[in-house]
């Protein structure tokens, strides 16, 4: 029998089973255990300088790269990618999975930075690195 067929002979059945479907469907999505805001971290930390009055070009060369220079020295990093502002250097470290970027790898990365022995005329040492949640 077809279902059109069935629904135009017992319309009365065809409602309670759609009622039927629907009052299980509210009591699954109930008992569902889907977290709201799982506990996710990510691996990510960055280092800002502040160099003012010096051009994007000017960073990049007196600030980014020795800081780069630096940081490829810190053990899990997956991937690093850098910003020259006009007076401002930004690096992003991204992590492989499972490092313990809020221990670790941050004091890794202070380390990393506070080595460079000298720090341009203008620029401000970075404070601690930035770890991005």
């Amino acid at each position: 029998m077809k279902v059109t067929q069935l629904a135009l002979r017992r319309p009365v059945t065809m409602v309670m089973i759609i009622i039927g479907l629907m009052i299980m469907g509210l009591v699954s999505y109930q008992l569902l255990p889907v977290r709201q805001l799982p506990n996710v971290h990510y691996p990510f930390i960055q280092v800002t300088v502040d160099y003012p009055g010096a051009t994007p070009q000017d960073v990049r060369l007196a600030v980014t790269d020795p800081i780069e220079n630096a940081l490829t020295l810190v053990n899990g990093i997956k991937q690093m990618s850098s910003v020259s502002l006009p007076a401002m250097s930004q690096i992003t470290l991204q992590f492989v999975g499972g490092t313990r970027v809020t221990t670790t790898a941050a004091n890794d990365a202070a380390q990393a930075v506070g080595r460079i022995a000298a720090w341009r005329s203008k620029a401000q040492a970075p404070a601690a690195p930035l770890v991005l949640p």
